[in-house]
């Protein structure tokens, strides 16, 4: 008798814990799926700026921006996956180099002489190995440039070197110093120089809502 009550009373408590677990598994994944989070790009918190230099030795560093910068993103649960769907347009015109006179002058002698009065690009991949690649677009041809990236949950950082010689950019480079030919020279009789080379560094905290 005392054995079937057990057994009894095990039947009765087997479909309970059986509901029991089912409830908590529903219970988790519900929690599960509340806890998941939607990034998307913000402007807010970005920063982009490029380096261009002049000068034989290459020692005078001549930081800038631009201020029309439209971005175009696709929000995801995963940051890598935000950073890899973005896509730019730069407004060309808008060069700012903190002066007025010198930022004239890039947008018509170096930009126009090159065609390129938007710059366009994406992201096309986000790699293990800490490298990105970003495909630019000026005077009409397309480059994939190879950079370093940090991405720390919403935290994105890329920075890269470029030589606009790979987009034929070197009659804007020789128009623009031609203008600038004294501003260009360190010293009385040295030679007039500015680099093709122009440094590039991306920063920006991916918004999510968490």
């Amino acid at each position: 008798m005392k054995k079937s009550k057990i057994l009894l009373g095990l039947l009765a408590v087997v479909p309970a814990l059986m509901f029991t677990s089912c409830k908590s598994d529903v219970s988790d994944e519900n929690a599960e799926q509340e806890k998941m989070c939607m990034y998307e790009y913000n402007s807010g918190t970005t920063t982009f700026e490029w380096t261009a230099y002049k000068f034989t030795d290459k020692s005078g560093a001549v930081p800038g921006t631009f201020d029309d910068i439209e971005v175009e993103f696709e929000p995801s649960e995963e940051p890598k996956d935000v950073i890899e769907s973005i896509s730019f347009t730069i407004n060309t015109a808008k060069v700012n180099s903190q002066n007025e006179d010198r930022d004239k002058k890039i947008a018509e002698f170096f930009f126009k002489t090159i065609n390129t009065q938007e710059i366009t690009g994406k992201f096309k991949s986000l790699k293990e190995n800490g490298k990105a690649v970003v495909e630019i677009v000026m005077n009409g041809i397309a480059f994939d440039v190879e950079g370093d990236y940090t991405l720390n949950d919403a935290d994105f950082t890329f920075e890269a070197a470029i030589d606009v010689l790979n987009w034929n950019g070197m009659a804007g480079i020789e128009a623009l110093n031609t203008e600038c030919l004294e501003l260009h020279r360190k010293a009385p009789g040295e030679d007039s120089k500015l680099w093709s080379e122009v440094n590039l560094k991306l920063s920006t905290k991916l918004k999510s809502d968490c």
